[in-house]
C-alpha cells in the first residue's frame, strides 16, 4: 500500500484500528514472521521485529498517544512539534504539527500523530 493511500485511510478513521496499525508498521519498516502451530486448527503466531529486535506486541499506533509518539521517533528521531484537540458535542478534531511538515488533522490525537509520522516518511522516500 502506498503511503498516500494510508494517509487517506487514517484521515477517514473515526477510531483506532489494528489493521491500520499493521499497515503503518509495514510502511515504516517493521517486519513480521508468521509461525504456524502445525495443528489442524490453522492457528498461527505472528512475531514483529523492529530493526532486527523482536517485539512482544505491535504497538497500538492508532489508539495510543505514547505509541504514536514512538512512531514519530522511529521516522524522525529528532522531531519537534505538538498536537492539540478540540471536542464539540459529538465531533472531535485533533491536529498535529511536526517539523516543517504541513498540519495533520484527524479524529483523535493519536491518529493525527500517525498522520504526521507518515507524512514525514513520505517526504523521506520522495527525497531518497
Amino acid at each position: 500500500m502506498a503511503i498516500a493511500d494510508l494517509v487517506h485511510e487514517i484521515e477517514t478513521l473515526k477510531r483506532p484500528n489494528r489493521e491500520t496499525d499493521v499497515k503503518i508498521a509495514l510502511a515504516v519498516g517493521w517486519q513480521r514472521k508468521v509461525e504456524h502451530s502445525g495443528k489442524d486448527d490453522g492457528s498461527r503466531n505472528v512475531i514483529w521485529y523492529w530493526q532486527g529486535e523482536a517485539a512482544s506486541r505491535l504497538p497500538n499506533f492508532t489508539g495510543s498517544i505514547d505509541a504514536s509518539l514512538q512512531l514519530l521517533d522511529m521516522v524522525s528521531p529528532r522531531f519537534a512539534g505538538g498536537f492539540s484537540w478540540l471536542v464539540k458535542e459529538h465531533q472531535k478534531t485533533a491536529t498535529a504539527k511536526v517539523n516543517d511538515e504541513p498540519f495533520s488533522h484527524a479524529e483523535t490525537p493519536a491518529l493525527a500523530l500517525c498522520l504526521a509520522a507518515l507524512k514525514i516518511k513520505q517526504t523521506q522516500l520522495n527525497e531518497g
